[in-house]
């Protein structure tokens, strides 16, 4: 089964050259699952790629199932030409209300650095607004068809960087919505609101519609953050997404400015190579440190590590993250440069998470009462 872990890696590019082409066939010939690979992909999110690639590579297993991933590739090709036609239409209503808006993740990235949109599943829609206008924002959304429920799933979603989730069914396509009041989780460092942005906002032009979406620095932060958040493992089109864009937009960043506001992200970068390879423009940062164990796993959530009878044991886990994930979220380098600080810092963080989950619980309850999803 190891295989399929492999190629399922290999193949999270955008831009696969031959070299990396070859490499994913030459992982696919010992692939006896296609059915359990395209299941992983899908998982993973990058089913409609990884088809791309293998396509490309002339991969032909003998039994055919590679067409699960085709038929993937197809809905989602549909479904997120939905999705991106339904935030073209909704930004401009919010915009004829006075209220400025950005894309965040998917939406914006599928249009920005994938060869068709399509090529980047997604599942939902996420619009940044400021605090002051959300509410607004939903009776907005509301007005185009939209409902919201009325409370966050969870008792400690209260205190939650969006509103509670919106839907609308469009051509037989549940689309999903929601309103940020913050590009982060409350749960990350800093808080990134229109209003305190590190550059300015950039143009996504799609054949619906033009609409705005977060600058290279503030996009690469707000990733490199969502990926980083307390789960199992990353995800691998998290790290698709961070690499190509540095990959798309590397003669545009400035890479001192980001090391200078964001000292963690090339660190980060260098230490996604342990999980997804990555792509020739960005050997710069290829990882050439010592072992790291399990890379591309994460720190738990606070639901997984506190659960009934184990809040001890939990907690040592939350203070003791695994390595890979602490050096990537603090930015500590090679022979544990600056762990003493970073562990310092985690301890003040853990105690963040536990005392927004406090104070959330305090001030109501969500649908059922009962933790369904990680806080934000």
């Amino acid at each position: 089964m190891r295989s399929i872990p492999e190629v399922v890696s290999l193949g999270a590019i955008i831009n696969a050259d031959d070299a990396r082409l070859a490499a994913i066939a030459e992982a696919a010939r010992n692939v006896d699952d296609w059915n359990a690979l395209a299941q992983r992909a899908e998982t993973e999110g990058v089913a409609p790629i990884l088809y791309r690639h293998l396509s490309r590579a002339d991969t032909s297993p003998r039994n055919g199932a590679v067409q699960t991933l085709r038929a993937l590739s197809v809905r989602h090709r549909h479904a997120t030409e939905i999705r991106v036609g339904e935030f073209a239409r909704l930004s401009a209503a919010l915009t004829e209300a006075g209220i400025e808006s950005a894309a965040l993740k998917g939406v914006a990235l599928a249009c920005l650095i994938y060869p068709r949109p399509g090529l980047r599943p997604m599942r939902d829609i996420d619009f940044l607004v400021r605090p002051s206008q959300a509410r607004l924002a939903r009776e907005v959304l509301e007005d185009h068809g939209y409902r919201f429920e009325a409370e966050q799933p969870s008792r400690y979603m209260r205190l939650h960087h969006h509103l509670p989730n919106g839907q609308r069914t469009v051509d037989g396509l549940v689309v999903s919505v929601e309103i940020h009041t913050s590009a982060n989780s409350g749960d990350a460092p800093g808080r990134t609101t229109i209003d305190n942005l590190a550059a300015p906002l950039q143009t996504v032009r799609t054949p619906a519609g033009a609409f705005a979406t977060l600058g290279h620095s503030d996009m690469l932060n707000q990733l490199c953050r969502h990926a980083l958040e307390p789960g199992t493992t990353i995800r691998l089109v998290s790290a698709m997404d961070i690499q190509g864009y540095c990959e798309r937009f590397d003669a545009d960043i400035d890479w001192e400015d980001l090391a200078r506001r964001y000292p963690y992200i090339p660190n980060f970068l260098r230490l996604l190579d342990l999980v997804v390879p990555l792509p020739p423009a960005l050997s710069r940062y290829r990882y050439r440190g010592e072992p790291v164990e399990h890379p591309g796993r994460l720190v738990p959530t606070m639901t997984s590590a506190l659960g009934r009878g184990r809040r001890f044991r939990g907690f040592i886990e939350l203070l003791n993250p695994p390595r890979w994930w602490f050096r990537s979220y603090y930015g500590v380098g090679d022979g544990g440069r600056g762990e003493y600080r970073a562990r310092l810092r985690h301890v003040s963080r853990v105690s963040v998470w536990t005392g927004r989950r406090m104070l959330s619980a305090l001030g109501g309850t969500g649908r059922g009462g009962e933790n369904r999803k990680r806080i934000g």
